[in-house]
């Protein structure tokens, strides 16, 4: 088999895995009650978006921090996933987030996540959440490999 048609099955299957990992992320409940998509997860890392809405907002009229650590949280996983063979999951085991501004209610919130290493016990992974290009909200998060 030529090295062309290896690199393209290669391109494909990698295709593929992004989109079923897409899919089982955008159908979780708690993802879809938040309008927390996954747009984009690949190579150790992973972007996604919501819109703050009145469903999280504090009585101030902010979006609830939480809000961001669920996000972040969802980011770092598919984004550790990504760095796995198939059938391997990764399980929260270490979460430290820093909540740096309140964004407004009717936002849209971008979150990225990239994995910094991954082993094969623990996966490391480092995420942001940006408003209008402002960092909001950064988190830390350790996944064990199960």
């Amino acid at each position: 088999m030529s090295t062309q048609v290896q690199d393209d099955e290669k391109v494909g299957q990698a295709k593929q895995r992004e989109e079923e990992l897409i899919t089982v992320f955008n159908q979780v409940p708690l993802n879809r009650f938040m309008g927390l998509e996954l747009i984009a997860v690949a190579d150790g890392t992973s972007q996604a978006y919501f819109h703050t809405t009145e469903e999280v907002q504090t009585s101030s009229g902010t979006v609830n921090g939480c809000s961001y650590h669920i996000a972040l949280e969802i980011a770092a996983g598919a984004a550790a996933i990504s760095t796995l063979p198939a059938g391997r999951k990764a399980m929260t085991t270490d979460f430290f987030a820093s909540v740096l501004r309140a964004a407004p209610i009717n936002a849209r919130i971008d979150v990225t996540a990239k994995v910094i290493k991954s082993g094969r016990s623990l996966v490391f992974v480092e995420c942001e959440a940006t408003c209008n290009n402002k960092i909001m909200a950064t988190a830390r998060v350790t996944k064990s490999v199960v």
